[in-house]
């Protein structure tokens, strides 16, 4: 059994994929490492009992500082890109077709080139699932990416008809970022919902997307790019208040969704119809120490190879603890088309604020 931890800060999204299966340390790799979330990385590591063999950057990124050379220093492992990395830190070179085991998932390295000249995709083989880390090569709902003067239009085509295109449609997609802040998809979900997929010809295509691209980085861009070149950065860079977001605004047509008050969701609690599923996607640490009886618990970071099981409820109830996460879970299930996806407004904090009573422990 391979195991799944997503992470993300702002817009980036990171992973490890770890082997649950063999004793002691579990070996495992880590994708699209963003200097913001060093310590939640190490932490988890630590905590789950993993040993990472290998550090993975999917492009030369210009849009977040890579952590990769930070992490080699901790962990002593080799970091790998596409094998036409401009970045002075890369050790291992990635080249089409190569696979790397995790337990029973093969990543299988697919040259993806568009957005940047170097980017890679790893496809994943598992006994049940399919899965793909697209980074920016393919982001859920159509967002577009700041291209840069290396970005080949032509090229994301040919890497959207050749690659993401001829996927199987149950196929999971994990990209490197969620402006929409919805944190998976499948194949087939891009190709009814993903704007890029629209276009019916070469020439379309690129005429868009040469649109897009920026001749002249701005600052803030050519800081970062120039980060992730160097072998050994000297120091680490200080981020400035605000959000970051260079793709814009989450699209509003995929916030809408329905919501119960907690007064309403106690009654279907106390007698739920088959099929119900009262998810609380809150971290199993803030589980156990609080919860409402009757509600199970599956991190929002760990839903996305879940998707199959939640596929066959026929209703599922969101509960957070009253921030965004709760949110961006029931958008993502409601993009996936899941069939009746309900926030509970407030979340656990509304709950307590209402009077009634939680339990501790699983």
């Amino acid at each position: 059994m391979v195991g799944f931890k997503q992470f993300r800060d702002q817009c980036c999204l990171s992973y490890i994929l770890y082997d649950q299966t063999a004793a002691g340390p579990h070996r495992g790799v880590i994708i699209d490492p963003c200097v913001a979330l060093l310590s939640d990385y190490r932490a988890f590591v630590a905590e789950a009992g993993i040993s990472i063999q290998l550090i993975i950057d999917t492009h030369l990124h210009s849009d977040h500082h890579s952590a990769s050379h930070v992490l080699k220093r901790v962990w002593g492992v080799p970091i790998a890109m596409g094998a036409s990395t401009r970045s002075g830190r890369v050790d291992r070179k990635l080249v089409r077709g190569e696979q790397i085991q995790i337990g029973e998932v093969a990543l299988e390295v697919l040259e993806t080139p568009g957005h940047m000249s170097d980017c890679i995709s790893l496809k994943g083989l598992g006994k049940e699932q399919e899965w793909i880390f697209s980074g920016d090569s393919l982001l859920i709902g159509g967002a577009e990416p700041p291209e840069l003067e290396d970005a080949d239009p032509a090229a994301q085509w040919e890497s959207f008809r050749e690659h993401f295109g001829t996927l199987p449609g149950h196929t999971l997609v994990f990209p490197a970022h969620d402006p929409n802040e919805i944190f998976f998809s499948q194949i087939e979900i891009e190709k009814k919902k993903n704007r890029l997929w629209a276009n019916s010809s070469l020439e379309d295509y690129v005429q868009v997307r040469n649109a897009l691209k920026i001749k002249l980085p701005s600052p803030e861009l050519r800081e970062i790019l120039d980060f992730n070149l160097l072998a050994e950065p000297s120091e680490l860079p200080v981020r400035a208040p605000g959000r970051h977001r260079p793709y814009g605004e989450p699209n509003t047509e995929f916030s809408r969704m329905a919501t119960i008050n907690i007064s309403k969701f106690r009654k279907i609690l106390k007698k739920p119809d088959e099929g119900t599923y009262f998810l609380d996607i809150r971290e199993p640490g803030e589980f156990l120490q609080e919860h409402i009886s009757g509600t199970r618990n599956l991190p929002l970071s760990e839903l996305g190879p879940r998707v199959l099981e939640l596929r066959r409820m026929s209703r599922i109830f969101i509960i957070g603890q009253a921030d965004s996460r709760s949110t961006m879970a029931a958008r993502t299930l409601n993009y996936l088309g899941m069939p009746d996806v309900v926030l509970v407004e407030g979340g656990i904090r509304a709950w307590r604020n209402a009077g009634h009573s939680t339990s501790e422990g699983n």
